[in-house]
């Protein structure tokens, strides 16, 4: 089986930047949705900060964006964005990358990102 050649630079981007793959792992009404390590599927990629436990957070390119993925991913609490706007999507700019902070081994949004769909 052939791996597709966008699956293989991603791979090759997030090993050479060294980024962290983070998954939602639950999500409460009222308060920021709680992340967990994730693997080469997870819809959130991350850098950390130098000498801190925080990490500028940006999408996954190869994600679908979808209205299960807005309202019950983490989407719509992670990053401001024109996404309700849209009815079709053709590409996405991360404008500002999401600040994740790691405590007590999950990782939460502390500074939404913003996003522009076109």
């Amino acid at each position: 089986m052939e791996v597709p050649k966008a699956d293989i630079a991603c791979e090759n981007f997030i090993k050479e930047h060294n980024l962290s793959l983070f998954k939602l792992e639950s999500k409460t009404e009222g308060q920021p949705p709680v992340f967990a390590q994730g693997d080469k599927t997870a819809a959130y990629w991350g850098y950390q900060i130098p000498n801190e436990e925080r990490f500028a957070v940006v999408v996954s390119p190869k994600l679908t964006f979808d209205e299960k993925l807005y309202k019950e991913g983490g989407l719509k609490e992670s990053f401001a964005s024109n996404f309700e706007d849209m009815k079709e999507i053709q590409k996405v700019a991360v404008k500002i990358p999401a600040i994740m902070t790691k405590k007590d081994g999950k990782y939460i949004i502390n500074q939404p990102g913003l996003l522009r769909f076109s």
